[in-house]
């Protein structure tokens, strides 16, 4: 008798323990996504220092070849973090050196619908626009980075998130 008139707390409780045990489950598959990250390639013509910090004085870790590819994992004022193995560290590369590898640069149009907001950084929380790309327009892609959870396209104007523009026919 007395199991049944504690059915109700019971049941709570067993509901939160599931809840809680999906909530977990959750996060660490959010985590796991967030380190494989993306694929860059390193578009200079000879090699690029991989540095302990994302600052140039910061100490050179290594250097990677030109054409090779590497897994940014992060991105911090214009230095993409990148898990490369030297010494069991990550290390930071200039992000004007890379691009995405499943990008394509050249010729691209505002298919947003509206204005396409060009940033100054690529940061969707960026108020602080530098211009607009009109509909229908086209821009030149120089290189595309990962950075605050999107694909951004960078052009001599700024930063233009992925989802706006389509390749120019």
């Amino acid at each position: 008798m007395k199991w049944r008139e504690n059915c109700p707390a019971r049941c709570a409780a067993l509901a939160f323990c599931v809840l809680a045990i999906l909530a977990l489950t959750m996060s660490i598959g959010e985590a796991d996504a967030e380190e494989e990250g993306v694929e860059y390639i390193l578009t200079v013509s000879d090699w690029a220092y991989v540095r302990e910090e994302p600052r140039k004085s910061s100490l050179d870790l290594g250097r990677v070849d030109a054409g090779q590819v590497v897994r940014g994992i992060g991105y911090q004022d214009g230095w993409v973090q990148v898990a490369i193995d030297f010494e069991r560290k990550s290390g930071w590369i200039r992000a004007d050196l890379l691009t995405l590898t499943n990008k394509t640069t050249g010729r691209y149009t505002n298919i947003s619908g509206g204005r396409a907001r060009i940033r100054r950084t690529p940061d969707v929380n960026d108020d602080a626009k530098t211009n607009w790309l009109e509909a229908g327009k086209k821009i030149t892609v120089t290189r595309w980075l990962y950075a605050d959870g999107a694909e951004w396209a960078v052009t001599d104007k700024g930063y233009i998130k992925s989802d706006c523009l389509e390749v120019s026919k």
